[in-house]
């Protein structure tokens, strides 16, 4: 079994007839004996294994705002919210003493990062410039020879915004989201 500890806490505060109103939020979640496929050899006759192989932890804030109304103009009505979640996390422990696993396509469990990091072949880079080497034989970008670590596949920082446009009956919703902290790799 794969075994979740969370802990939970916060508080809610409104004011003006809950017009205002605004929600803090902190959590703590210990995952021990997290399941992940592990590769194994195919002449076990399977590709991979569901063990449990690492443990690690999220926590992080959510804070929430709402203005309900924001504005009020006789049949007119503008609401307003908005949103911030913090996330981090970080591996504790690998399987049976390893350092990393490969959970899949670039991301890794890799102790003490970020649980979900990218591990990528990069290009070749000049150590002065920065500048991706190109092989003057073929003319086409050179590999790094090993991988590195790119970063968390998961964002850290999530913010949203939602606001909510009514006029007799008529309405308008308009939602943004912004994900960042994080990388997005596609092959």
């Amino acid at each position: 079994p794969e075994i979740v500890e969370s802990y939970e806490g916060g508080f809610e505060l409104s004011f003006l007839q809950s017009r205002i109103s605004f929600d803090a939020t902190y959590y703590y979640q210990n995952n021990n004996d997290q399941i992940i496929p592990v590769g194994i050899s195919q002449a076990t006759g399977y590709t991979s294994a569901l063990l449990n192989a690492a443990r690690f932890y999220n926590k992080g804030f959510e804070f929430d705002l709402r203005l309900t109304p924001l504005l009020k103009f006789g049949k007119f009505t503008w609401n307003f919210s908005g949103n911030l979640t913090t996330n981090d996390s970080k591996v504790q422990s690998v399987y049976e003493g390893l350092d990393e696993l490969s959970v899949g396509n670039t991301a890794y469990v890799i102790k003490g990062y970020p649980a979900y990091t990218h591990r990528l072949v990069d290009w070749l880079r000049d150590s002065a410039t920065g500048k991706v080497i190109i092989d003057p034989v073929s003319g086409y970008p050179s590999q790094s020879p090993t991988s590195s670590i790119f970063g968390r596949t998961l964002p850290k920082y999530i913010v949203g915004l939602n606001t909510d446009l009514s006029w007799n009956g008529i309405g308008l919703k308009v939602v943004a989201e912004y994900r960042g902290g994080s990388y997005i790799y596609n092959a």
